[in-house]
This record gives structure tokens, sequence and C-alpha cells, in this order.
């Protein structure tokens, strides 16, 4: 009796269960669609979405992305900050100096007498301004003017000589190296490879765009699958429930035995259980996809639900794989990435080589020089004609040239150098052969899911018929509960793998744009680099 009584206990308890798992369905298919605005006071409303505002909405918000593209913006200072290796200089100094000294001789003949001559005291004032830069071909060139005030107190009230007297100076210098250092191809290397660096930063930020929407792609469906295999559930009870009552009918008709309402009560009860953790399942795919759509209020994710808008469908989909592996060779960032790091590396070696060279630098110089008795005076002179003249000005050229002994630190950096294009080379090499394999991998879970697809679509139907079949047959007294109770969790089990196989083969779709390269493009996405 007790026995009894528990087992009445239970069914109740199931039964009631069951009524408000129900219920809840019931209610959560027909809340309405959220707007916008529902969404940003946090509202209860679900949030109805497409795939696609999806994965705009994480374009727009995921922080991977925000964060990957900072990494062009500094790229493309770096590149301004090795330019300004040739940007002009300006300079200037003054400098004040003070020289005494004995003369020779105490004594000189001033008009056939003896005069006693004074010590040295000269007092100099220099000061100097010019611009240097250095140009593309490695060459210094420097242009700067000097003025240097010298007072001699030995020579003051001197009719014969300036004093004070006002140098001035025009001086062009160029160092040109020849050897070590020369020419543009080694003096603009390292713009060229931080132009590289910015373009693997784009690389790089269109990998991680491409990896955020596959990864929207699949969190969107599994949370469809999720969905779809509650429903199924869902509609499992509801059999059962119906099932169950059709089952006491027959029980107070006599035509059954009690045992088999306990069956159909305790059956109720394991596909309650089945709902309640099918509605756990949606909740965590709903924060998967909310994390990576980054659909937060503050610091917290969202707890407004995600409804999907779009249902999976199936078109059969023929692939070449050959034609699927060439385009993943042309189209992958990460492998455009890498070729651009060989780049790198062979620039290092052409420079590593360079530094084996001696240091051989052609130096020249001209220099207009003016003598005055005040500063404009001495300015103004070197526009006259006679001052032009080149006897009045300095000229040189010459050779300068050191050779390293031994050079074992640039012979060092270039066999480094040139081990890290062979490490770059074969990093390629591995990740065009790991590339191969994943987009074989993808084309082949296709054609596998594309005829998993048919196959538990024809499972589900003949699923379907035995199911129909059995509950005839107990109708006509030739079947038992039990037969009829394995038909519905047959069926609900071939409907959970005809809707597994097909968000497979959604996925499946996802991931072959993705290994491909091809994600943007199928998506109708630009990406603003």
């Amino acid at each position: 009796m007790k026995t009894f009584l528990s087992r009445g206990v239970l069914a109740l308890a199931a039964v009631l269960l069951a009524m408000g798992v129900r219920c809840w369905a019931q209610e959560s298919q027909a809340k309405p669609e959220a707007s916008k605005a529902a969404v940003a006071r946090g509202g209860p409303d679900p949030m109805v979405m497409t795939l696609r505002d999806c994965v705009t909405y994480a374009l727009e918000n995921n922080l991977d992305i925000a964060i990957s593209r900072i990494a062009p913006q500094i790229r493309t200072h770096e590149i301004v900050g090795a330019k300004s290796t040739f940007d002009p200089t300006f300079f200037a100094n003054a400098t004040y100096a003070r020289r005494t000294s004995e003369s020779i001789s105490r004594q000189q003949v001033v008009g056939g007498q003896f005069q006693q001559v004074p010590k040295s005291d000269v007092k100099s004032s220099t000061y100097s301004t010019g611009l240097r830069q250095k140009l593309i071909t490695g060459a210094t060139a420097e242009l700067a003017a000097t003025q240097t005030r010298s007072d001699n107190r030995a020579y003051h009230g001197s009719r014969t000589i300036l004093n004070p007297s006002y140098d001035t100076d025009l001086k062009l210098s160029i160092t040109q190296p020849l050897l070590r250092d020369a020419w543009p191809t080694y003096n603009r290397s390292d713009i060229r490879i931080r132009n590289n660096n910015r373009a693997i930063s784009q690389y790089q930020f269109r990998t991680t765009v491409i990896n955020t929407i596959g990864t929207v792609q699949t969190r969107y469906w599994n949370l469809v699958r999720a969905l779809e295999d509650l429903r199924v559930r869902q509609q499992s009870l509801i059999r059962a429930e119906k099932f169950l009552e059709s089952t006491r009918v027959r029980y107070n008709a006599g035509t059954v035995a009690k045992t088999d309402v306990t069956e159909a009560e305790a059956e109720v009860a394991a596909r309650v259980e089945g709902v309640i953790r099918a509605q756990s399942t949606v909740k965590t795919r709903e924060d998967e996809l909310k994390r990576v759509m980054n659909l937060a209020d503050g610091q917290l994710l969202s707890d407004i639900s995600i409804t999907p808008a779009d249902k999976p469908s199936f078109e059969v989909k023929v692939v070449d794989r050959d034609e699927c592996i060439v385009r993943a060779m042309q189209n992958r960032p990460d492998l455009l990435e890498l070729k651009l790091a060989i780049e790198n590396q062979q620039i290092q070696v052409d420079m590593a080589r360079n530094q084996l060279l001696p240091k051989l630098d052609a130096v020249g110089s001209y220099n207009w020089n003016a003598l005055g008795r005040g500063p404009r005076n001495s300015v103004s002179k070197l526009g006259e004609p006679e001052w032009i003249d080149p006897d009045f000005n300095d000229k040189s050229i010459g050779l300068t040239l050191e050779i390293p002994i031994g050079n074992q630190r640039a012979k060092s950096n270039h066999n480094v150098a040139r081990l890290e294009v062979t490490d770059a080379t074969l990093r390629l090499n591995n990740r065009e052969l790991q590339v191969n394999v994943e987009v074989r991998d993808a084309v082949r879970q296709i054609e596998t899911n594309t005829e998993r697809v048919k196959a538990t679509q024809k499972a589900r139907e003949l699923a379907a018929e035995r199911l129909s079949a059995e509950e005839k047959k107990l109708d006509a007294g030739k079947s038992t509960v039990l037969e009829v109770l394995r038909a519905q969790e047959s069926l609900a089990l071939r409907e959970g793998d005809e809707v597994g196989a097909l968000l497979d083969y959604m996925i499946s779709v996802t991931e072959l744009d993705r290994v491909t390269g091809t994600s943007l493009e199928a998506n109708e996405i630009a990406v603003e680099d």
C-alpha cells in the first residue's frame, strides 16, 4: 500500500511539473519581439536577432576586435618615426673664449725706435647656426653659418690691423658613404620593415575578424541547436502526457494493468527532466553567444534572452577540394602575414650583409669666408664679387676608410639573420600544410554532414511511421504500452539526430568559409584596415 501511494505521489508531482514546463514553453513562444529600446533598458523581453544581426553586433562590440584594431594604428605611427631619420635638424651654438700669452719678442721697432710689445690677450666669441639632414643615399649634408669676433688687446689703436675683427664663414659639407651604410636600398630598409609590420598587423586584424565571424556563426547555430533540442524534448513530453492520459482511460476501462499507468507516469517524469536539462543548455549557449558579441550591461553579461530568427536550411553544396585549397592559399591572412615576415627577415639579411663591408666615405666641403670690422660688414662681404672668387674660399675633398679587425659582431648578426629567414620559411611551410589539412577536413565534414542530413531525415520518417503503427496496434490490443513508449523515445532521438545533423552541416559550411579565408566575402562584409 505504501509503495502504491509513493508511486502515486511521484506520478502526480511529475504531471504537475510537466504542466509547469509546458506552460513555460507556451509563454516563452508567446512573448513579443523586443525593440532596441528594450535592449537598452535591460528589459525582460527576448531579443530576436538574425545571424547577420549577431555578426554585425559582434564586429562593433567584440573586445578582441577592438584590441586588434589598435595595432595597425600603432604601426602607422612607427612608420612616421622611421621616416623621421631623414628630417632636417636645426642646430645653433655659442662659445666664448679668452687666450693670453707672451709675445715671441718683447720689443719691436716702431718709427725707428724700440717699443715694448704688450702680451697677447685675445677674446673671441663664436656663434654658429645651420641645418643638417640625412639623405636617402645615406649622405649627411650640413650647411652652417659661423661668425667669430676676435679682440686682441695687443692691437688696440692699430690702424693697420682689424681689431676687433669679425670673421664670417658659410660652409657646405657632405659626407657620402660608399660601402657600409650606403645607398637608398639600405637606408630605406627600416621604413620597408615598418610598412610590412603595418600590413602584418592588418592581416592579424582580418584574422581576428574572420575568427570572430566564425565563432558567432557557430555559437548562433549551437543556440539554435539547443532551442531545437528543447522543442523536440517538449514535443516528446507532450506526446508522453497525451499517452499517459490515454493509458489512464484504458486502465479505467480495464484494458491495461496498473503497471502500464506507472510506466507511462515514469516516462513523463523522465522527459520532464530532459526538458529541464535542455533549458539549462539553452541558457549556456545564450551566454556563449553573448560573450563573443559583448552583449553586456556594464561589466556583466546581459540577462536578455536571444531568440534566433534564422532557421537552419539544407541545400546541397558541391565543393571542389582542390579549388578550396588554392583559394585558402591565396586568401588566408595568416599565410600572407608569414610571407611578409619572411620578406622582413630577408631585409634584415641584406642589412646585416651591408654591415660586413668596410666603412668608406667620400667627404667634401666648400667654405665661403669674409672678414670685416663689424658683424654686418662681414656678412655683407659674402655677397660681393671679390669674395665669391675662389681665391677667398676654402674647399676640400677626400676619402675616409675604416676596416674593423675581425668584425665578429657583424658576422654574427648576418648568420643570425640568415637562420631567421630559414626559420620563417619553415614556419610558412608548416602553416601551409596545416591549412591544407584544415581545408580537406572542412570539405570532408560538408560531404559527411550532407549524407547525415539525408540519412537522419529518412530515419525520422521511419520512426514516425513506427510510432503511428505501434499506437494503432495498441488500440487493436496487439501491442503494449512499453512498445509505444519505446517508439516515442525512438522518434524523439531521431528528431534530435536530424536537427543535430542539419546544424552540423550549417556549421561545417561556416567552417569552410573560415579555413579558406573567405568569411568576409561570404557574409558581404568590408573591413577597413
